[in-house]
């Protein structure tokens, strides 16, 4: 597994190496030379890397108030973490959050908050850089939320399952189908009780490299050296990820889970871009599927809720009300400020919008 991030790292130096010639030929202004000749030393290229692709800090168990009452977590792996209320095996609609990459809590936690003041748990996943580029890991992943979820459903029975993903969630969730039609038998009722899903800035296989370099660092021209680095890791390195994405991104083009979904995604979004959600969504409506759509003009990459908060929330909101397996648990509190589904729908319809 470290082979490969330190060959990861080693084509980041060739990388950076070809970027500076071109710098220096091209007369750069000398601030950006300065700046990535003072940053990008081998020896700590190879630091950050290995410090970034194994960073993993294992979450910690805490309490939480919500409109619904005490909320407690539940540490299963560094991977996976519970909120549940009350009695961990008490039978409540699972939310499953499948986060975007080095996901803070503080910014996790909101959409978490959402689901638990309605009365659901929510199962938080969270994969880390190496898993991201090392798919053989991801796996690993994939499995242990299988495990978890097929006994949870297995003491609980058909409770209903939610699915919202974000960003590289999404290349996660590929992964866990895959291994679901492997073992249909053994997933049967977990897959029957999944009963929405939500897919938040979806990224396909194009847009890794360049979701890898925004989540590292915010200057550009890093993120340049970087996209390229991962673009040329992907080539030289097809056996052992890239044929692994590809399959995880068909199997998330042709997913077989018979449930309505949501895609919210950004015109403006270089990651997960218009082009490939819509596609996407394009390949399940063959397949017959329920598919709803909002695409927001101008907010970036997995920022829909931070830029648009009220209309997001009301998405949702309008999307849950579609799913009667859902119905129950909603709040009145919450249903007061929500529009129709119809409302949102005609509003989003014209200007990007919401379509069935």
């Amino acid at each position: 597994m470290r082979s490969g991030c330190k060959l990861l790292g080693r084509i980041t130096i060739l990388s950076i190496g070809e970027d500076m010639q071109m710098i220096r030929k091209t007369g750069t202004m000398k601030s950006v030379w300065s700046l990535f000749r003072n940053t990008t030393k081998q020896g700590r290229i190879v630091s950050e890397f290995s410090k970034w692709l194994y960073s993993s800090p294992a979450p910690s168990p805490r309490s939480i108030s919500t409109n619904t009452g005490a909320v407690k977590s539940r540490v299963i792996s560094r991977n996976l973490e519970l909120f549940h209320h009350g009695n961990a095996d008490s039978p409540r609609p699972l939310v499953c959050l499948f986060n975007w990459l080095l996901a803070k809590r503080q910014h996790s936690k909101k959409y978490g908050d959402f689901y638990l003041d309605k009365g659901y748990d929510v199962l938080s996943v969270q994969i880390f850089p190496a898993e991201g580029i090392l798919p053989l890991r991801a796996q690993k992943v994939a499995s242990q939320y299988l495990d978890f979820v097929t006994e949870r459903v297995d003491a609980q029975g058909a409770t209903p399952v939610f699915i919202h993903a974000f960003s590289i969630g999404g290349y996660l969730y590929g992964e866990i189908l895959l291994k679901m039609l492997q073992e249909p038998t053994r997933y049967r009722g977990f897959t029957e009780s999944i009963c929405g899903q939500v897919f938040d800035s979806a990224v396909d296989f194009e847009g890794i490299p360049k979701g890898f370099a925004q989540a590292l660092t915010k200057n550009r021209k890093l993120q340049s050296v970087i996209q390229k680095s991962i673009e040329k890791y992907l080539q030289v390195s097809y056996d052992h990820t890239t044929k692994y994405y590809l399959k995880s991104s068909a199997a998330f083009h042709n997913n077989f889970v018979d449930a309505p979904s949501l895609f919210l995604y950004s015109r403006s979004d270089p990651v997960g871009t218009a082009e490939g959600n819509e596609k996407v969504m394009a390949n399940l409506r063959r397949l017959g599927r329920q598919v709803y759509a909002h695409a927001f003009d101008d907010s970036p990459h997995v920022s829909h809720m931070h830029r648009h908060p009220d209309q997001y929330l009301q998405l949702l909101e309008a999307f849950l009300e579609r799913l009667p397996a859902l119905a129950a648990p909603v709040s009145v509190l919450d249903r007061r400020h929500v529009e129709p589904m119809a409302a949102v729908e005609s509003r989003g319809q014209q200007k990007a919008g919401v379509r069935n």
